[in-house]
């Protein structure tokens, strides 16, 4: 049986931290959307408006689902790692549904909506992420009241894990990685 982990939660909630941390400790395979849409970005360009670049989002959802398919065809365990939407769940549980031997583990990333928002504004004016990604452009009223509906769960089939991100120092990796073990032993 192969395990889908997915790590999902809003931007700037720790979820790529936390999907590298699980990859390197349980040498499991990471697709991370921001990832893929970096290399686009240095291929591409970006300098172009948030609509534009919308079209970097759709390419790299098709290439980590395509890169899911592959991985649990050959029976192997791999992490999503992004801020999936309700509009992800009908994929995923497509490519799960063609490859009956696997299983889906969402871990759920969340903190405090004014802490998410600080590190979301902060990110991008420390020079701590990619510029493509035009987080500059994103307005702030609409983005706190987004991450103030609390986290987004996939409606799939298996468990599910909170991890409040709020201070980062307080998050057990261990812990974490101990209950996935379970699942991709």
């Amino acid at each position: 049986m192969s395990t889908l982990i997915l790590v999902t939660g809003y931007p700037a909630t720790g979820k790529t931290s936390l999907a590298k941390a699980i990859s390197t400790k349980l040498q499991i395979p990471l697709f991370t959307k921001d990832g893929i849409k970096e290399i686009l970005f240095d291929t591409l360009g970006y300098e172009k408006d948030r609509e534009e670049l919308k079209i970097y989002s759709h390419a790299a959802y098709g290439i980590m689902f395509s890169h899911l398919d592959e991985e649990l065809k050959a029976q192997r365990h791999c992490i999503l790692e992004s801020n999936f939407t309700e509009k992800s769940t009908p994929y995923i549980k497509e490519v799960v549904a063609k490859n009956l031997n696997s299983f889906v583990v969402q871990i759920i990333c969340f903190a405090n909506p004014a802490t998410t928002v600080q590190r979301f504004f902060d990110r991008q004016a420390n020079g701590d992420r990619h510029k493509g990604h035009r987080d500059d452009l994103e307005d702030r009223e609409k983005f706190t009241a987004l991450v103030s509906n609390g986290p987004i769960v996939l409606d799939l089939d298996g468990p599910k894990i909170f991890v409040d991100t709020t201070r980062f120092q307080a998050v057990s990796y261990v812990k974490i990685i101990h209950d996935l073990a379970k699942y991709t032993t």
